[in-house]
């Protein structure tokens, strides 16, 4: 049994850069979908400073 643990926790100690990437650009499309959802502004890396820097 501590073998199976050890086995499915192995890839997570090293994640490769790419599988880390991966998980940062899924992390910003959910972030973007939130932003929709919730109907303010997402602001993203190419986003414009008047976006940004909204006075309400």
């Amino acid at each position: 049994m501590d073998d199976d643990k050890s086995q499915i926790s192995e890839p997570m100690k090293n994640p490769s850069i790419s599988d880390e990437y991966k998980a940062l650009l899924r992390a910003a499309e959910n972030a973007k979908k939130q932003a929709e959802l919730l109907r303010v502004s997402y602001v993203g890396r190419n986003s414009s400073p008047s976006l940004i820097f909204k006075k309400n």
